[in-house]
């Protein structure tokens, strides 16, 4: 097309990027802009990698989100996308043109953005999947071969995208997350708190005014007067909505440390490692815990949600989900049940 090698020119687009290769062991996931939606899309990559030998497996992602893309097991890869250029034209063609897979046997569009698809047909997608059924998906998504089972859980849904191509039901995988140990500052703290302390990181709101998943600020207070004598106390997170948490730690004689908007992803990560147990409201911060082993309190607040997201505990023996009439003293129990 005209416009195409026009843009190309500009761009100076490498010849071989346009080599036709239709490769049938190629995958290409758009995952979503969240932590978590991202993270539980390990399942989809392990089944892939199950029903097809030797499948290289390809996300592209926002650029904030590139280690929880990388770090997955058996992602073979992970391209970014300025999600600040989203609406420019210019920069979403230079980045088809200049995308080096090429003719992927499948790409998954989870949330049926309309970039995302026709990113995904642009680059010569022989097959796509997506979740929702709009004027673009309709148009670009394979919708007459879409055939899949309808599970309880968004990690299993989202792994169902591989049902229309190996014709059975998938299999739940256990998402597995491997960071790398990271040595900053903010460790190094955390390091010198640990010699002679157990740490317990606490996760009490999201980033997202969505305050009915966030745990009540009462009982925030009351679990830290109870657990403060025996462990250190971390505060995790990032956004405007933690200050009435400082607030209740700063007015209490504890042993407290308050890392809210101080870490990177990656020095989460190695926070969570150090921690001898994570408590966690449903947020992108919880699938990271226990996607790395670590131990984790998962509270939902908003029951509704639970089926969805919640981790299951029949996979993940290093997590106790906690809903339904929520206390400090429940929480307590469930730290001495996963400290046993």
């Amino acid at each position: 097309m005209y416009w195409i090698k026009k843009v190309s020119k500009k761009y100076k687009v490498k010849k071989d990027l346009y080599t036709k290769n239709d490769n049938d062991k190629l995958f290409i996931i758009f995952a979503s802009n969240f932590i978590g939606d991202t993270l539980i899309l390990n399942g989809l990559v392990q089944n892939i990698k199950e029903n097809f030998y030797d499948a290289k497996v390809v996300f592209v992602v926002p650029k904030y989100l590139y280690p929880i893309a990388k770090y997955q097991y058996q992602v073979d890869d992970v391209v970014t996308f300025d999600n600040k250029k989203k609406n420019n034209l210019s920069y979403i063609v230079s980045f088809i043109l200049n995308f080096k897979y090429k003719h992927p046997y499948c790409s998954f569009s989870i949330n049926a953005k309309e970039r995302d698809l026709l990113i995904a047909k642009l680059i010569g997608s022989r097959n796509i999947y997506t979740s929702k059924i709009n004027k673009i998906s309709r148009f670009f998504a394979n919708w007459d071969n879409n055939q899949r089972n309808s599970y309880k859980s968004m990690a299993e849904n989202y792994s169902a995208f591989i049902e229309p191509l190996i014709k059975k039901e998938i299999k739940q995988k256990p998402i597995i997350f491997v960071p790398p140990n990271i040595a900053s500052d903010n460790i190094k703290t955390i390091n010198r708190i640990k010699q002679t302390n157990k740490i317990i990181t606490i996760v009490p709101a999201n980033s997202y005014k969505q305050s009915s998943k966030n745990m009540p600020i009462d009982d925030f207070s009351a679990l830290v007067d109870n657990i403060s004598k025996e462990y250190t106390i971390l505060l995790v997170g990032k956004g405007d909505y933690y200050d009435k948490y400082i607030h209740a730690l700063t007015n209490k004689n504890i042993n407290f440390a308050n890392f809210i908007n101080k870490l990177d992803l990656l020095e989460v990560t190695s926070v969570f490692k150090k921690s001898d147990i994570i408590i966690s409201i449903d947020t992108g911060l919880m699938h990271l815990s226990y996607a790395m082993r670590c131990k984790t309190i998962a509270l939902f607040y908003e029951n509704s949600l639970k089926d969805l997201w919640a981790p299951d505990e029949r996979i993940y023996k290093n997590v106790i989900v906690l809903s339904d009439d929520i206390s400090p003293d429940l929480i307590v129990k469930s730290i001495k049940d996963l400290s046993a």
